[in-house]
This record gives structure tokens, C-alpha cells and sequence, in this order.
């Protein structure tokens, strides 16, 4: 048994410095966990700027003039001279019904008026003849009477000829149906060869491009803002939008605002024009029927603190932000905010001033009380 003291021996000696050697790591992890597992987190103070309030509204785009392209004579459509979906100007031929029907008839018509013209001389001579001889009783009542009403008759005959040849010159004209704007056209809606009733087949549709009107309609609280500014024309207001890909803003004039609010829905519609050049290849910016985010301008320029709207927390209807003191604490401030920007920040009203340090970052893991360490952005 001797044999086994010196080991015994020797793990009573090693052991206290086996429990010194461990209580020396354990203090030291103790020490060093606090400090990794401060959070990290990004600040900015609020951006102080001159603003105008704008709230957005739905628009659409529509053409200053729509255009139903129809024949107002009919027959064999005979021509299509444009190309679908071109760009064609006031006066240019898009369609052509075959001419040579009514040009026979103009010629039939000034045939016409030919044979009663050359009739009226040997009427006129008739009736002067019968001027001569009726008081001298060599002419009775009755042969006076049909001279006169056959003279008549042919002077009112060549004025009859006269309009219908008229007529008829028109009718030429329209088998040359021609573009009554400058703006797109469509397809062509009937196809070269098919009959064409007047005024009722339907041809081709046009829309005017340059410039375009813009309508949209407001709510009665948003009308009261604008009339608060006193502005001495409505066509003051300018109006700003961007389509649906949010790039390119443009700006129209209002030009015009419904005489009353629609009862139904509570609004008023208004109405701007907008100019749409066409690009070196033809083609315009804006196009009919696309739809438009109004920027409406609804106070005058004021100066205000703005921070980014992806800092901004909500609790139920409240909004708030985190706020890093002087102490490396994070606090939570109740804020009201006011109207979003178009560069994405936000105006706030109250709960903040202008040298508190927002939190930006790492916002799912800040909590009121922590100590975080700040970093630059």
C-alpha cells in the first residue's frame, strides 16, 4: 500500500494550483464577455432643410384629343396610306374609297347644270318676246304665264344644279379621309376591300400626344389646405408626378377644376397639361391611359428636421425613434411625424431635436436602457 502515497501525494500538491490556474481563466472570460457583446450601432442627427408639405394622388394620363376616324361617304374602302401606331400630322390622307364612283357622279351633275345653262338664253329670249306681245292682245294670259314659268323654272333648275354639283365636290373630297389632328393613329380597324357605311363604320382611332393632359381628383380636407394659401389663381399650383418606375418627375400647369365635389365619392377632379415633346426617333415620354403619383404641394416652404423614414418604428398607431445620450444609452422617443419627401425622408413635428443622435442600424436589436457603442457610417 506504501507504494500508492507518493501519487496521492502528488495530486494534493498539483491541485491547488489546478484551482488557481482555473479560477484565473474564469475571471478573465468574465472580464472580456461584456465587452464583445456591445452592440454595434450607426447614428445620424436630423437633417434640417426647407420643405413643402406634398401629398401624393393617383393620376391618369389621358390625350387632349380623341379622334374616331369614319367615312362620311360610303363604298369600297379602297386605300390605307400611314403606317399603324405612326405619328402623323393635321391633313395627311390615311384612307381612300373609291373615287372614281363620285367623281362620275360630279361629272353627271355638271352635265346637268350644262343642259339647263344652255337652255336659259332661248327661255330668256321667250320671255322677253312674251313682255312684248301680251299688251298688245297678240299673246293670251295662259301663254304668258307658262313663259314666265318656264323661265323661272329653269333659273331656280340651274341654282338646284349648282348645289347638287356642290355636293357632289364634297363627296370627292371625303373619299380622301384624312387625319383632322396632329397625334398617333391606330391600327387600321378595317381591312382594304370591305364595304364602308357612312357615318358608321368605324376606321382607325387617333389620340393627340404633345401636349397631354394629366387628371386626378382630391379630397375635401386637401382642397381646404390649398384654399388656406390664398393663392390668386388656381393655375398657380404647380403639379408634379412620376410615373410607376419613380425615376423621372415632370411637371404640368392645372388648367382646370370641377365646378362642384363629386357627392359620391367626396372628391374634385382636377385637370393639368403637361408638355410631351416627341425624341429624335418620335417618340413621347408620356403616352395616354399611363398612370401617374401626383405630388400635390399643399403648404408653403418652411424650414423643418427630416430623418429617413426606415429609421422610424411604430408601436400600435404611435411612431417613435431611438436615441443614443451622451451616456452611450439608448432612450426611445415618442415623435409626430409630418409629410414624407420624395428622397424617402420624413418630416418630424415633435420628439426630437436637432443634435439628438438617431439610431439607424441594427434597429431590431436596440432596446431602451442598452449601452451601445457608436460606429461611423
Amino acid at each position: 500500500m506504501q507504494k500508492f502515497y507518493p501519487v496521492f501525494a502528488l495530486f494534493f500538491f498539483c491541485l491547488p494550483s489546478l484551482c488557481m490556474t482555473g479560477c484565473s481563466q474564469s475571471e478573465s472570460a468574465a472580464t472580456s464577455v461584456p465587452q464583445a457583446t456591445i452592440l454595434q450601432v450607426g447614428v445620424m442627427s436630423p437633417v434640417t432643410r426647407k420643405v413643402t408639405d406634398r401629398i401624393e394622388f393617383t393620376g391618369e394620363l389621358r390625350a387632349v384629343d380623341t379622334v374616331d376616324i369614319q367615312s362620311q361617304v360610303s363604298g369600297i374602302l379602297s386605300k390605307k396610306l400611314f403606317v399603324s401606331g405612326a405619328t402623323v400630322s393635321e391633313g395627311d390622307v390615311l384612307f381612300e374609297i373609291e373615287p372614281e364612283v363620285y367623281n362620275a357622279v360630279l361629272a353627271s351633275k355638271k352635265a346637268e347644270l350644262g343642259i339647263l345653262e344652255a337652255r336659259l338664253p332661248r327661255l330668256q329670249t321667250d320671255w322677253n318676246r312674251a313682255q312684248e306681245l301680251y299688251p298688245t292682245g297678240a299673246l293670251s294670259e295662259v301663254e304668258y304665264e307658262q313663259s314666265l314659268a318656264d323661265f323661272k323654272e329653269c333659273l331656280a333648275s340651274i341654282e338646284q344644279a349648282k348645289a347638287e354639283i356642290q355636293k357632289a365636290e364634297i363627296d370627292v373630297k371625303y373619299t380622301k379621309i384624312i387625319a383632322p389632328i396632329n397625334g398617333a393613329v391606330s391600327r387600321e380597324l378595317v381591312t382594304v376591300g370591305n364595304l364602308v357605311t357612312a357615318n358608321d363604320t368605324l376606321l382607325a382611332r387617333m389620340v393627340s400626344l404633345d401636349p397631354i393632359h394629366l387628371y386626378f381628383s382630391i379630397d375635401e380636407s386637401t382642397l381646404l389646405k390649398l384654399l388656406q394659401q390664398n393663392l390668386s389663381s388656381t393655375n398657380e399650383i404647380p403639379i408634379q408626378f412620376r410615373l410607376s418606375d419613380g425615376e423621372t418627375e415632370f411637371t404640368a400647369k392645372l388648367d382646370y377644376s370641377s365646378p362642384y365635389m363629386d357627392s359620391s365619392s367626396g372628391t374634385l377632379q382636377l385637370r393639368a397639361i403637361c408638355e410631351n415633346p416627341a425624341n429624335s426617333y418620335g417618340q413621347t415620354s408620356l403616352l395616354p391611359g399611363m398612370m401617374a403619383h401626383v405630388q400635390l404641394p399643399v403648404s408653403e416652404e418652411y424650414s423643418a428636421l427630416l430623418i429617413p423614414e426606415a429609421c422610424i418604428g411604430t408601436d400600435q398607431n404611435l411612431k417613435y425613434v431611438y436615441v443614443v445620450d451622451k451616456e452611450n444609452k439608448v432612450q426611445i422617443r415618442q415623435i409626430v411625424l409630418g409629410a414624407l419627401q420624395k428622397d424617402n425622408m420624413r418630416v418630424v413635428q415633435e420628439g426630437i431635436r436637432a443634435d439628438d443622435s438617431i439610431v439607424i442600424d441594427n434597429l431590431l436589436r436596440v432596446r431602451p436602457g442598452l449601452t451601445v457603442k457608436i460606429i461611423d457610417n
